[in-house]
Order: C-alpha cells, then sequence, then structure tokens
C-alpha cells in the first residue's frame, strides 16, 4: 500500500570520537608537558627514544662532561638514579653530553627533567653539529623538586652529533635524569598532523537514509554545504578598509570572521594630541566588521615598547604622572568599547619592555581595570620571538611566558588570561620542533592559545614564501591553538613601495594575491572554508564522511525522483553528537501532514518511533506521535 509514511526518510548523523592509527612502524607524537614541580621525574618521553641510558640506572654509561664541569651519578634515597653536573670554573658550554647520529631533515623531540642543588639555574639543551649549535629550549630548575624540560631541533647535516645540556650558573649542580631524544622522518611528522586534524578539528559523520518502513536507501545523494567552520581563522583590517569597497569585496569573498585592526586602535593613532581623542576610524572599521558578522580582538591598548614610533608623541616616558596618564587612556578605550571585542591585547609584548608595567604593579594593575570594566572580552597577553626561535638570551619562550603570568596572578590579578603568540617569522628558518613543543608546554598553563600576528619574512625573503604553507599547517593541527589571525593585510596604496605590508603581502595593490596569497587561499581551502562535498548512500542506506566542525546544510536527491526531505542545518562541533531528521512532511508539520494514517499502519508508526526513540532529541517527537 502506497502512504505518506513511503516519504518518510530518516537522516541521521553521529560524530565518533576518533583514535589516532598510524603505521606500525611509526612514532606517535606526545603533546602533554608537565608544569608542576615534582618531587620525582616522570619517566622519559619515548621511553627515552635513541638515548642510551636515559635514567642513569647504568651509572653514567653514554654520557661524558663537557668543557670544565665535572660529571657524578647520585642515587636518592628512594632508589632513583640521576646524573649530577657541578661547574665551579665558568659559565659557557659546560655540561654534559651524549653522541648520536643525526641525520638530515629529521625532526627531534627532547625532553628532560631538571633539578638543583640549591637556589635556581637555567638549564639550556642544544645540539651541536659541524655547522653549528641548535638551542632546544631552555628553562629554569629549582632546589626541592622536578622540573620538565620540552624542546626540538633540527638538523641539516647526516653526521654523529652532540645532545648536550648545559648549566648557565656557577656553583650551582644541575641534576639530570629522564632525558629523551626521539627523531621523527618528514612523513612521521606530516601524519602527526593529519592525525591531530582528525581528532580536534574533525567528527566522523555517518548519513542514514531510509524510507518509512526503516528500509535503507541505497544510491540517494547527500550534499553537504559548510555554512561556517568552527575554528577560529582571520586576517588583519588596515582603515582603507572603510572606504574601499575593493578592499572590502576581497575580505569578505574570502570568509574571514575574525580580525583585528593593524594600528588604527592603538594609542599613538587614537590621541595623536594629548586629550584630544579621535576614534572615528576604529569606529568605522568596527561598524563594518559588525555588520559583516566579523569578531575583533582588541589590539592594543598600552604598549611596553618605549619606542617612540609606538608611543604617543608627546607622551613624558619619565613623567611622574605616566601611570595616571596609562590608566586614564586605559578606561577611556575600554569603555568605549566595552563588550564590542572578543580580547584585549591589555599590555603589548611586555616580556620583552616594561614601560608600562613598571608603573602598574607588573601590569597587574592595569589587567585588573580591564577586567573590571569590560568583562566579557579575555584579556591577553602578547608577545612575540615565543615560537619564533629561541636561545639562551631569549626574552621570550615558554618559560618566560609562564613566569609573566605568575608574576601577574602574585601582584594581584586573578581574573581571565589568555595567550598571544604574536608568530612574527624572520629571517631563519622555522625550528618546526621546537614550535610544537613550546605550544605543548604553554598548554600546561591551562588558558586559551591564540597566533595573533601570523605572517613570514617573505616581503624581504621571497623565497621564505616555501615556509608559509608548512607553518599553517603546523598551527592549524596543534591540538592547543583555538585561533589563528593573519597580518598580513591588502591596500598598499598609501604606503611607499616596497613598505605595503609588514613582513608578508597577501596581495598587490591591485587586491590581486601574491604567491603568499595563493598559499594561504590553497590552506583556506584544505582546512578552513572547505568546498561541498556529496556521496551516495550505499546498500545499507549509509554514507559516511569525515567533516571539519562548523555548521552545514545537508540535502538529500533520491535515486528515483521522489520528493526528497526538506534541507536541514546541522552542527558539528567538538564532543557532541546529534540526530538530524529530514522529513517531506517537516515543513508542513503545523498543518498536521501526518493526518493520512490509517488505524493498521500503527505499526508502522511504531516501528518508527523505535528507531529513533533512544535519541533524546526526539522524545518531543515521539510524545507528538503518542498524542496523534
Amino acid at each position: 500500500m502506497v502512504t505518506t509514511w513511503n516519504r518518510f526518510l530518516i537522516f541521521t548523523f553521529y560524530t565518533l570520537t576518533l583514535f589516532c592509527v598510524f603505521d606500525v612502524h611509526a612514532v606517535p607524537y606526545d603533546y602533554s608537558y608537565t608544569l608542576a614541580c615534582t618531587p620525582v621525574p616522570e619517566e622519559p618521553q619515548y621511553d627515552g627514544g635513541i638515548t642510551v641510558n636515559p635514567v642513569f640506572d647504568d651509572g653514567l654509561e653514554g654520557w661524558v662532561a663537557t668543557g670544565g664541569a665535572t660529571l657524578a651519578h647520585a642515587e636518592s634515597f628512594d632508589g632513583n638514579s640521576y646524573a649530577v653536573i657541578s661547574n665551579t670554573v665558568t659559565l659557557g658550554s659546560d655540561g654534559i653530553s651524549q653522541c648520536f647520529n643525526a641525520e638530515m631533515d629529521k625532526f627531534y623531540t627532547v625532553s628532560a627533567w631538571f633539578r638543583t642543588n640549591v637556589g635556581e639555574a637555567t638549564a639550556h639543551v642544544k645540539v651541536v653539529t659541524s655547522t653549528g649549535n641548535k638551542t632546544a629550549n631552555w628553562i629554569i630548575a629549582k632546589a626541592g623538586c622536578w622540573t620538565m624540560f620540552k624542546g626540538g631541533f633540527h638538523v641539516n647535516v647526516t653526521e654523529p652529533a652532540l645532545l648536550q645540556i648545559e648549566a648557565n650558573t656557577i656553583g650551582i649542580d644541575l641534576w639530570v635524569d629522564s632525558v629523551s631524544l626521539q627523531p621523527f622522518t618528514q612523513e612521521e611528522w606530516d601524519n602527526h598532523q593529519v592525525q591531530s586534524i582528525e581528532k580536534v578539528r574533525k567528527g566522523k559523520v555517518i548519513f542514514e537514509v531510509m524510507n518509512g518502513l526503516g528500509e535503507p536507501m541505497v544510491g540517494a545523494v547527500v550534499s553537504i554545504i559548510q555554512k561556517e567552520p568552527h575554528f577560529p581563522f582571520g586576517c588583519a583590517l588596515n582603515g582603507l578598509i572603510v572606504e574601499n569597497q575593493q578592499y572590502q569585496k576581497w575580505f569578505l569573498e574570502r570568509g574571514f570572521k575574525y580580525s583585528v585592526f593593524e594600528n588604527e586602535l592603538k594609542w599613538s593613532f587614537t590621541e595623536v594630541m594629548q586629550g584630544v581623542e579621535n576614534y572615528s576610524v576604529a569606529d568605522a572599521m568596527l561598524e563594518f566588521a559588525e555588520k559583516n558578522n566579523i569578531k575583533v580582538r582588541g589590539h592594543n591598548i598600552l604598549w611596553d615598547d618605549p619606542s617612540l614610533e609606538f608611543q604617543p608623541v608627546w607622551l613624558n616616558q619619565s613623567s611622574d604622572e605616566l601611570r595616571e596618564i596609562a590608566l586614564k587612556r586605559v578606561s577611556s578605550v575600554v569603555n568605549k568599547y566595552r563588550g564590542r571585542f572578543i580580547h584585549w591585547d591589555v599590555i603589548n609584548e611586555n616580556m620583552h619592555y616594561n614601560l608600562f608595567s613598571g608603573v602598574t604593579n607588573n601590569g597587574s594593575d592595569v589587567f585588573k581595570l580591564v577586567h573590571q570594566l569590560d568583562p566579557l572580552p579575555i584579556p591577553f597577553l602578547n608577545e612575540f620571538n615565543v615560537i619564533e626561535g629561541v636561545s639562551l638570551q631569549s626574552r621570550a619562550n615558554p618559560w618566560r611566558y609562564f613566569q609573566k603570568i605568575e608574576q601577574l596572578r602574585n601582584a594581584g590579578y586573578h581574573g581571565p588570561l589568555g595567550i598571544g603568540l604574536e608568530g612574527h617569522f624572520d629571517y631563519v628558518e622555522p625550528n618546526f620542533p621546537y614550535i610544537r613543543a613550546s605550544i605543548d608546554m604553554l598548554h600546561a598553563a591551562a588558558l586559551q592559545i591564540w597566533i595573533t600576528e601570523f605572517n613570514v619574512a617573505t616581503l624581504r625573503m621571497p623565497w621564505m614564501v616555501k615556509y608559509v604553507g608548512p607553518l599553517l599547517r603546523e598551527l592549524h593541527s596543534h591540538p592547543y591553538v583555538d585561533g589563528i589571525i593573519l597580518w598580513s593585510t591588502v591596500g598598499p596604496s598609501q604606503k611607499p613601495p616596497g613598505f605595503a605590508c609588514y613582513m608578508m603581502c597577501y596581495t598587490d595593490a591591485h587586491y590581486k594575491n601574491q604567491p603568499v596569497g595563493d598559499v594561504i587561499d590553497g590552506f583556506m581551502k584544505d582546512f578552513i572554508r572547505v568546498p561541498n562535498s556529496n556521496g551516495e548512500t550505499d546498500a545499507a542506506g549509509v554514507f559516511k564522511a569525515s567533516l571539519f566542525h562548523g555548521e552545514y546544510e545537508a540535502t538529500v536527491t533520491l535515486p528515483d525522483g521522489a520528493q526528497p526531505p526538506a534541507p536541514q542545518m546541522f552542527t558539528l562541533m567538538p564532543g557532541r553528537e546529534g540526530t538530524v531528521l529530514l522529513s517531506t512532511c517537516a515543513i508542513v508539520l503545523s498543518q498536521r501532514c501526518f493526518e493520512g494514517i490509517l488505524p493498521d499502519e500503527s505499526s508502522v508508526v511504531e516501528d518508527v518511533l523505535s528507531a529513533v526513540k533512544g535519541e533524546r532529541r526526539f522524545q518531543k517527537l515521539i510524545q507528538w506521535f503518542s498524542a496523534r
């Protein structure tokens, strides 16, 4: 018998937890890091990798002293073995080392645990080859407990090399334990990214199409249209966006839903003359953003860099009134834009500089005021050269970030915080293992992590365009990165030739892609705003797909040309499951479209209901049928 139930289709999707599946010989990457200083060191990651005698159970086998250091083996009362580095002569390359066979183009992840006998010491790990030294990272070790080190490097030679651990302190012993050196091939490294994306950026979706009798619909075409991606990926704006329709068209066509203003919100821009504030450009830019549902980061309130180019020309930096003047600026800009930004970069680059932090209780007073005036946006720290590169002289690295957070907390700010990593990759080849390890470490602070100003120095060094794609893939695939903003503006007609953009130009003056733009567009097509997709249901009436988290519209085309269910919207989010019911009657449900059901079809109704009654979201629908 042909009834209205023959046109009833059930269309379901389920998000499933994904587990990383690697080749039997591949080693999965360990993203973990322990921030707490612990009574005993943890076991080495990767069981030590290629390290010989990583936990010093065999005395000092495999290890030698370097420089003027002396090396000893020790054992704690609980039986834990470790090495002791003593340096009483000079600062430099004195420490402990182990030889290993370095291989060109491999990625090396390093971890270890350090402790001192008294006081604190800078523990520094590097690789030494015939072409020079590369720093893996550094931390501060202290007495009484063990601190985890994590870092990484890659080498451009195949030859014997030294993994070297140093303490940059005289008269303090550095204890070393649980050392791990794990190499990865390029293929393995890329596979980590793929697996991470599948696990944290995508969900496994099962579409099931059946008729009203519960029979699978074979050959039905499921079409999937992405409406909005979930992952925040955006691009900076400059003031030309206000009146330049070509610029507006270019920006909107790319679908950027997150942004930041290059300069137009900065103090030096909004108060050129003391006491005369002009927010008109920022107002117009924010109006454009809000009109087009673009979320904006507030950059920045204060800038700790004392360079004259970054401060109002009238500002007397040595004035006794500097604190009062700075807090007045804070109140002005935050009150004006209360509730309209998603983040505030509160005191920009305050690990490198100290202009305003020095007069505001390590910046704590400013963070407290910002959060008090505007409680919804997340107040961010924002810093360069945290992931871009590292040396023993670095003013900013993950450990410095931890120290700055601790300073703010100790000074009295206990509100929300965000970690801003600018990501200006300049001059040198990116150290991908260090980048990954640094973000691993920063995640231990349990704060949001955003790449806030991403660019690569392609303007001065065009050959560096080859790093743009790999860097974006590395950052996007990292499970602990919460958003990425490009610092690559367009529309350079108002600036001298050659200085149109800071480090990286997306387009030329006519909004035609530069090589960088082609790379970014390709990345977005693959990972952010993905093309429409479709597939046919199999013999079980099922079509499976792996989709990026976001908002979607799904439609079904039936093989026999029958009337399809109405298009349905669904949202795929991390850790969420759901079921969508598509029915030819759904769009006229309020008109009692099921009135044609005959009494002898009650068993069919019961079968359909039993198929879905386990899903909580159908309880109201079940109640509706029961009332019929």
